[in-house]
């Protein structure tokens, strides 16, 4: 199933019937589709329902920071992650930037969404994880980068809602 235009950004879901033993959790693969590439580029076990949930939830409320919107791809990308994750323990963590589900997050697979109220901005990378330092390096990633209109980020929205994917959202 997808939702979304391949060319530009879409979500891709599809049910492994060899993963699951019954109908509870629809376990799957994920992608989202930026620019026509696949991310993340390696495939992991995926719960349906709880993910696709998660990550219309996450559509419905990406946050509008325009100063971040308009930053260089690799200083936006930091901006990000640095809301979403703060090292500061007595902040909390911005969670409207990130629409990339935990499962994702479990191998380092970061997608942040943020908005100037007109478009909207992905970016997305794969992250290598210092253990030492108990952090994700952020210099020299690749990262992969998409604006859409608020609108088409809508018709998405509403193509989860009523399509295939209604299903996994309750």
């Amino acid at each position: 199933m997808i939702v979304g235009d391949p060319t530009k950004f879409a979500m891709s879901v599809d049910i492994i019937d060899e993963w699951n033993v019954d109908d509870t959790f629809n376990n799957g693969i994920m992608f989202f589709i930026i620019n026509s590439i696949m991310f993340p580029q390696q495939v992991n076990n995926i719960t349906l329902n709880v993910n696709v949930r998660e990550v219309y939830k996450s559509f419905q409320n990406i946050g509008v920071n325009t100063q971040i919107f308009y930053m260089n791809k690799e200083d936006a990308f930091k901006a990000l992650y640095k809301l979403v994750y703060p090292e500061d323990l007595d902040l909390d963590n911005d969670n409207r930037f990130e629409i990339s589900p935990y499962e994702f997050n479990d191998f380092n697979h970061l997608v942040f969404a943020v908005s100037n109220g007109k478009y909207i901005r992905f970016l997305a990378s794969s992250l290598v994880y210092d253990t030492k330092e108990s952090t994700c390096l952020l210099e020299n990633i690749d990262i992969i980068e998409l604006f859409i209109t608020a609108e088409d980020l809508k018709k998405i929205i509403l193509d989860i809602e009523k399509g295939e994917m209604k299903k996994f959202i309750g």
